[in-house]
C-alpha cells in the first residue's frame, strides 16, 4: 500500500532511517555540553537505541516529529544529569 506524506502528500516518498548506535551515539547542546551514550526519547527523532526517523524526499517533513518534546528535551540540562 502506498503511504502519503501527510504534509505534502506526495505519495511513495518516505524513506525510513533506523540506526541503532544504542551507547555509541553523541549529543552537542545548545549550551555547548557534550555527551557521549544513550539518546533521550523523542517521538519522530530517536530513542534510547538511536536514531529512528521517518523523512519525506519530496519535502524534507520528518513525519512523528514531536516538537515540544524536542525542544524540552534538549533546552533542558542533558537528561543523565538530572
Amino acid at each position: 500500500m502506498a503511504k502519503h506524506c501527510p504534509n505534502c502528500n506526495a505519495i511513495d516518498s518516505l524513506v525510513q532511517i533506523v540506526s541503532r548506535a544504542c551507547d555509541g551515539n553523541y549529543i552537542i547542546y545548545p549550551n555547548g555540553h557534550e555527551f557521549s551514550g544513550y539518546l533521550p526519547n523523542v517521538a519522530g527523532l530517536c530513542n534510547s537505541d538511536g536514531l529512528s526517523i521517518e523523512i519525506c524526499i519530496a519535502c524534507g517533513q520528518l513525519n512523528g516529529l514531536d516538537r515540544v518534546s524536542l525542544k524540552e528535551t534538549f533546552r533542558k540540562k542533558p537528561y543523565y544529569e538530572e
